[in-house]
Formats: C-alpha cells, structure tokens, sequence
C-alpha cells in the first residue's frame, strides 16, 4: 500500500509502466497490470494529487461511461516517451553491469536524504533540463553520455514496529 505523502508509492510504477503504452480506462489498467480496480482507483487518485495524472476524455462501455487517462506531459519533466526510455535504459543497463559482472557501461547512484533536500536536486535538475535544452549542438551528438535521475521515495522500516 503506498503511503499518501510519497509522490510514486510500491504499486504505482506497473500503473505507469501501463498508462506509457497509451491512456487507458481502470478496467483497461486493471487488465494490463492483472491489478485489482479499486487498488487501480486509489493508486490513480494517489497520482493524480501529485500531478502526474490527467484524465483526458470518457469512453462508453456496455452502459457505462469510464473515465481514460494519461500520464500528464510534464510529470517529472519528462514526456510518457521519456520516461518509458528512462525505465528501458535502466532496464538494459542493469543487464549490462550483471553482464560484465560490474564492469563499466552503468552507474547508479543511491543516497537517502530529506524531502526537502529531495526537492532542491529536483529543482536544480529541472533547471539543468532546460539549460541542456537550450543548446542546439546536443542534438547532434552521435555519442556521449545519456544522462537519466530518478526520485524515488523510501520509508525506513522501524523495528518492532514503531
């Protein structure tokens, strides 16, 4: 069960993994993710507090109108397609490392830190992005670095739990 203060909670990311193929209705979601519906409603309601979540039209089926939904564009700034690269890239480089048995091709870096602290890598990152964008000759480059962060959440378990 995600906790309502984190911005992506543990059953979020097969509701994403499934809204980035296209936008989708709870019962679409439900069959994509093999995920109950209700925990498909409350993990959208979870999202679209956080502003990640759009619902962008209504779809009429067997009498009943079904609300469809989409990642919203600038969730996290990136677009769906962005982030469906990002989770790919993360994917084959996990496969690289254990292919090479930790030798070069990925890094991942891991640091537990405050919200806030959280919050202002997010903003600096946000203004590198746009920084980055702003410059014609990056989108010319045959090879170079791919550059890609995630934010995620974390709750420590308290023993005996407190």
């Amino acid at each position: 069960m995600t906790h309502s203060q984190d911005a992506i909670g543990k059953t979020s990311w097969p509701v994403i993994r499934a809204l980035l193929e296209t936008p989708a209705t709870v019962r679409e979601l439900s069959m994509r993710t093999r995920l109950p519906m209700a925990l498909i409603h409350e993990e959208l309601a979870h999202l679209q507090r956080h502003g990640l979540l759009e619902e962008v039209g209504v779809r009429h089926v067997g009498g009943f109108r079904e609300r469809v939904y989409r990642l919203a564009d600038e969730a996290a700034s990136l677009s769906a397609t962005g982030l469906k690269g990002a989770l790919e890239t993360v994917e084959q480089g996990m496969l690289r490392v254990a292919a090479t048995k930790g030798q070069g091709f990925f890094t991942l870096v891991m640091k537990r830190t405050s919200r806030e602290t959280a919050n202002e890598a997010y903003r600096s990152l946000v203004d590198l992005r746009s920084r980055l964008n702003k410059i014609p000759e990056a989108y010319d480059l045959e090879d170079g670095v791919l550059l890609y962060v995630a934010l995620s959440p974390w709750v420590e378990e308290l023993e005996g739990g407190r």
